[in-house]
């Protein structure tokens, strides 16, 4: 590796990281990418991110100070998910375990947490169920032909933010030995 730093990463780019990467309206539908059985999903989403997975250091040294490495809280997600998902389809698994219950039990509240955080407000259309009796219950639909496949987003450009991790990733540092 390299010793010169093409981007160093100062504090104030990190507090700019709302205007480095914008909101983009997004829809999503079902993928089969994200089937239970397809372990191309964890490289198609997280080995993208390069050597560093994503990793960036704020301080722009030439070389890795390991108090000063971060991460984005997407990535981790994702990481969370894949893991619930290899937990979930035990025959999805790409590599060798490491999703021990407290790993497992730690992702599924990191999950709940960003879901919270982010608060999406996105309107999604509710299924009504009406019961023998005639009561009625509201839910949502996650049929693959439900209303909410296609529902607008806005979203954060994840492209924008993979470009960013790229550009300042900790595999750029001497020292770093993934």
């Amino acid at each position: 590796m390299s010793a010169s730093i093409a981007k160093p990463l100062q504090v104030a780019e990190i507090d700019s990281l709302h205007a480095v990467v914008p909101y983009i309206n997004y829809t999503f539908s079902p993928s089969a990418l994200y089937s239970r059985t397809n372990v191309s999903a964890r490289v198609k989403v997280l080995g993208e991110l390069g050597a560093g997975g994503g990793f960036v250091t704020a301080q722009g040294r030439s070389t890795v100070d390991m108090d000063e490495i971060y991460g984005f809280s997407v990535y981790h997600g994702l990481h969370c998910i894949e893991l619930m998902r290899e937990s979930r389809f035990p025959e999805s698994k790409a590599e060798a375990d490491h999703g021990s219950p407290a790993h497992l039990r730690h992702c599924i509240e990191y999950v709940r947490q960003g879901i919270i955080c982010a608060a999406d407000t996105t309107l999604e259309h509710a299924s009504i169920n009406v019961s023998s009796d005639g009561r009625r219950s509201f839910g949502f639909d996650t049929s693959p032909s439900s209303q909410v496949w296609g529902t607008s987003r806005m979203c954060r450009n994840l492209g924008a933010l993979t470009g960013f991790s790229k550009a300042y990733s900790v595999a750029t540092y001497d020292g770093w030995d993934g």
